[in-house]
């Protein structure tokens, strides 16, 4: 890893702090030598977890939000159809899942080399983030527990 991609990496991770602090004003806990923030959003149903790395080395910046739940074994392959659903109605983002665990997240990612970011870019992704997260959750949740069903999540994904 070159200079460059450091100092680069280490002016987006003070950007992305900056705006959680002086233009969100939102609490969050930083780890500087790794350059991991976490933090939480509260929605219109559920917390979202936020975690924003800063990576010198992949040359990226990512908001990862994982959901609040597992999905239940039962329910796994329909949420995995789910997630296709979900992110071909997006322009920007995706979701990843891992039907073994039932582990489900947001995420955004910013490829930074040899790129200006601005604060307005971070909060961007950090609000994207949210915005999608908020969005799905509980539609994701409620199909993992049987309260809708495949043609329902479809319905919300795609309204026409």
């Amino acid at each position: 890893m070159n200079n460059d991609a450091q100092n680069q990496a280490e002016k987006i991770y003070s950007t992305m702090c900056d705006v959680l602090q002086n233009v969100l004003h939102w609490n969050f806990r930083r780890d500087d030598e790794t350059m991991h923030i976490f933090t939480t959003a509260v929605g219109k149903d559920l917390s979202m977890p936020l975690h924003i790395i800063v990576s010198a080395q992949r040359k990226l910046a990512y908001v990862k939000s994982p959901m609040p739940f597992s999905v239940a074994p039962v329910s796994r392959k329909v949420v995995g159809r789910a997630v296709n659903v979900a992110n071909f109605s997006m322009l920007n983002g995706c979701f990843e899942y891992n039907e073994d665990s039932g582990a489900l997240a947001f995420r955004a990612v910013l490829p930074f080399d040899g790129c200006e970011i601005s604060a307005e870019v971070c909060k961007y992704l950090i609000l994207l983030s949210c915005q999608m997260t908020d969005k799905f959750n509980d539609k994701f949740l409620a199909l993992s527990t049987g309260e809708i069903d495949l043609d329902g999540f479809k319905a919300f994904a795609y309204p026409n």
